[in-house]
């Protein structure tokens, strides 16, 4: 299962494919990130860079 988490609206901890849509059905924006943490390398297409977040 991918897992990510949004702390105060500005850090997201491990930016998983679909973290952008959970995010919208859990009511939640990623507008307002400002820093992304990768807490360990993935296999694959491991980020998801979602629209208005820099790349």
């Amino acid at each position: 299962a991918a897992t990510a988490l949004l702390v105060d609206g500005v850090l997201l901890l491990d930016l998983t494919p679909g973290a952008a849509l959970a995010g919208a059905r859990a009511g939640r924006s990623l507008s307002g990130v400002r820093q992304v943490l990768l807490s360990h390398p993935h296999d694959g297409p491991a980020v998801e860079v979602p629209a208005g977040l820099p790349a």
